[in-house]
């Protein structure tokens, strides 16, 4: 699996960043994307209360990707 960040507004001209890759543990993944998206892990409270997963700081969403996945990216 790899954590990769992408465009949090879904803009065609930013390209995908890489950000670990090789993580063989999915629980952890998930923990790292959550801490990276929103600068702490969350309480169970605060995730049942998250419609969207959106972060609101930041230009760039962090995700957990299986290994084949292809980065995007953009071409001038």
């Amino acid at each position: 699996m790899k954590i990769i960040g992408v465009d949090n507004y879904n803009r065609e001209n930013v390209s995908d960043i890489l950000i670990a890759e090789n993580i063989t543990n999915e629980y952890l993944g998930n923990k790292m994307v959550e801490v990276l998206n929103y600068g702490r892990l969350l309480t169970k409270d605060e995730k049942e209360k998250i419609f969207h997963k959106i972060n609101l700081i930041s230009d760039t969403y962090y995700k957990l990707e299986t290994n084949n996945y292809k980065l995007y990216e953009f071409v001038y």
